[in-house]
């Protein structure tokens, strides 16, 4: 039986809403942005990496120094992070704390997605990665075979060439996976990259052979590092409380959430040796953590993990090497060099919505990376990077001490605030 050729029609015709694009900037002429994410790639990886066709667009665009993702550096937090443009205190995937009720609730929350953004301006998205792009259009899940190279290129392929989608996301997990299995930076990881770079070229000839290669920007990031783990935690601090009523390791085993811990237990953990950084409440809110008064969180040594599993190399902790990730933008829209300014993977979604025309959500805590686009910003991220600059200096230096904490909080709050109020302006400026 064959359906009446208007039905068929109607049923192989995408429903998009209305366009309705409001560029923030009218100078942007991209029209698609495709983001690749290199699952667990740390950015002393990627520069080793022999990437050709991705090094060409890191020659012929931006390339940031200083990328930084999201804490804890885990794949569903880290992902979630970058597709909503915020911390985990507004996305609710992260550390092991609170009401998981409500942290399911807020990401189950498609409104809090770039996914969002671009639909209330008529624009489709299409994802190839795991669940952490909601609303997207169209989904095709790599949960079961995401660890194939060429079927996560062929979908991405595929995904553009039939829906020509303003936003495709493709994540390639193969590089984790190898990683978590021979280390980190491993020869398999590194041939891994070389693999997914052909795949990116030829996700490149598709956009060619669509005819809108000149109006697609290529975003390249990681949405962590890894770190050998060699040291085992779970032993030594067994007589620290009980596990899951004073403390609950956090996926990954690289942190431990401690509930209303005693000041002797506080120091048992910090004077085993084991602990590289532990954060009051105060500093997990700066971290982008919205937390009770008595949470904690202990972060291990490099080396260290709760305990041993199948994986050789594991992520989750603050290790520069864990949170220092690539990031390339190359093609329509974007001002070619090497920039300085810190940027972090809440950022993409921000900028991959100015640069298509979007509508700018409320809930979006990173900034657009203006000084790497085309376009003359008519307001200033100072605030931000400022925020951005201290915290990073005092990651460095250890634990805080006196009112460090509550001065970076409060640099973190209001560098928010003014910079959604200045976005918020600048439409109303355009649009009314």
């Amino acid at each position: 039986m064959h359906l009446p050729a208007e039905v068929e029609q109607r049923l192989n015709t995408p429903d998009r809403p209305a366009l309705n694009r409001k560029p923030l900037f009218p100078e942007s002429d991209c029209e698609h942005v495709i983001l690749v994410i290199l699952d667990g790639v740390s950015s002393s990886v990627f520069e080793q990496a022999n990437t050709p066709f991705i090094s060409a667009l890191r020659k012929n665009g931006a390339y940031y120094r200083r990328c930084f993702t999201t804490f804890p550096t885990m794949t569903h937090s880290t992902h979630t992070s970058i597709n909503t443009g915020s911390y985990p205190e507004s996305h609710g995937s992260g550390l092991t704390i609170g009401d998981p009720c409500e942290s399911l609730r807020r990401m189950n929350d498609n409104g809090r997605y770039i996914t969002a953004a671009l639909k209330q301006a008529g624009l489709t998205t299409s994802s190839v990665a795991d669940q952490t792009l909601r609303g997207a259009f169209s989904y095709l899940s790599v949960e079961y075979f995401g660890h194939s190279i060429n079927l996560c290129g062929q979908m991405a392929r595929w995904s553009f060439a039939t829906f020509r989608p303003a936003f495709l996301s493709v994540t390639f997990y193969a590089t984790d996976n190898l990683q978590h299995s021979y280390g980190a930076g491993s020869e398999y990881a590194l041939k891994a990259l070389e693999l997914v770079d052909r795949e990116v070229e030829q996700l490149a000839e598709t956009v060619r052979e669509a005819g809108v290669l000149d109006k697609t920007t290529f975003f390249i990031t990681s949405d962590h590092g890894q770190v050998d783990g060699s040291v085992t935690a779970k032993e030594a601090v067994r007589g620290f409380g009980t596990v899951g009523v004073d403390c609950i390791p956090n996926p990954g085993g690289r942190t431990v959430t401690l509930l209303n811990p005693t000041d002797k237990q506080l120091q048992q953990w910090i004077g085993s040796g084991l602990v590289k950084r532990t954060f009051t409440p105060t500093e997990l809110r700066t971290m982008g953590h919205h937390v009770g008064p008595g949470t904690y969180v202990v972060c291990f040594k490099d080396v260290v993990m709760w305990e041993q599993t199948h994986n050789v190399s594991i992520h989750g902790g603050i290790a520069e090497v864990e949170r220092h990730t690539p990031l390339v933008l190359s093609g329509a829209g974007v001002k070619p060099g090497v920039y300085k300014e810190i940027a972090e993977g809440i950022d993409l979604a921000p900028t991959a919505t100015a640069l298509l025309g979007g509508s700018y959500l409320k809930s979006y805590q990173g900034r657009i990376l203006s000084e790497a686009l085309q376009w003359e910003a008519p307001f200033s991220a100072v605030e931000l990077l400022e925020f951005r600059e201290a915290r990073e200096e005092w990651l460095s230096q250890g634990s805080a001490r006196g009112d460090t904490a509550e001065i970076l909080l409060a640099m973190k709050q209001g560098a928010e605030e003014a910079y959604q109020a200045a976005v918020a302006a600048e439409y109303s400026r355009l649009y009314g």
